[in-house]
């Protein structure tokens, strides 16, 4: 395979990385409904690099959402996990949407 072939092919799945990051749905989920196996999709994502794959989850915007603060208090039982990053304890219960789970993370990391 020359350059040229497998500089397209890489372009295209990075095109499909970015889209699968906006989508809001699960890697899993993307894939099936593209008819995408999730194999490949996985291999090109691992050759392309988790730099492309951070680049396209910043590329949308980070949407902001207002987050009540509860001083003082007790993790609920009902939270999937716990998250405690200096004096800040963030609680995930099971819903949470993959996008706003990246959002929070963006949003803790630049907090940081």
């Amino acid at each position: 395979m020359n350059q040229l072939t497998k500089e397209i092919r890489n372009n295209r799945w990075a095109e499909i990385i970015i889209a699968a990051s906006k989508s809001g749905l699960t890697k899993k989920e993307f894939c099936k409904q593209n008819g995408i196996s999730r194999k490949t999709f996985y291999n090109y994502q691992k050759k392309l690099g988790l730099e492309l794959y951070e680049a396209a989850t910043q590329v949308q915007e980070t949407p902001i959402v207002e987050v009540p603060v509860i001083r003082n208090a007790v993790a609920s039982s009902s939270a999937a996990a716990v998250i405690h990053a200096g004096a800040l304890t963030i609680e995930i219960t099971d819903g949470i949407s993959e996008t706003t789970l990246m959002s929070i993370g963006r949003m803790i990391r630049n907090a940081l």
